[in-house]
């Protein structure tokens, strides 16, 4: 293979190195373009996720503002209230003691 010959394939081969390094590690390199669709892929589920907790509020809401026995059910688990006319009792549980053979 003559000289000139080789100096123009490693030239060749230079220059393709060269345009696959800056292809792949530019800023809009291939890379990137591989990390932005993984971002993108994680942020529509995020999205789908917070779409499906905001559904769950909106019926909630929903419930909290048109059934008054929910309500109420709410108010008592949440928050301890008790009608006028009850009173809670509160009982320690007994420990069990172990039997030993």
């Amino acid at each position: 293979m003559p000289q000139s010959e080789r100096r123009r394939l490693l030239a060749a081969l230079v220059l393709f190195a060269l345009l696959t390094g800056w292809h792949l590690f530019s800023d809009q390199g291939a890379l990137r373009l591989h990390r932005l669709r993984a971002e993108l892929a994680a942020v529509r589920s995020a999205n789908v996720a917070l779409a499906g907790e905001i559904q769950a509020l909106t019926t909630e809401i929903g419930r909290l503002e048109h059934d008054d026995q929910y309500f109420e059910e709410f108010a008592r688990k949440q928050y301890g209230l008790i009608r006028k006319n009850e009173r809670i009792f509160r009982f320690k549980e007994k420990k069990k003691h172990k039997k030993s053979s």
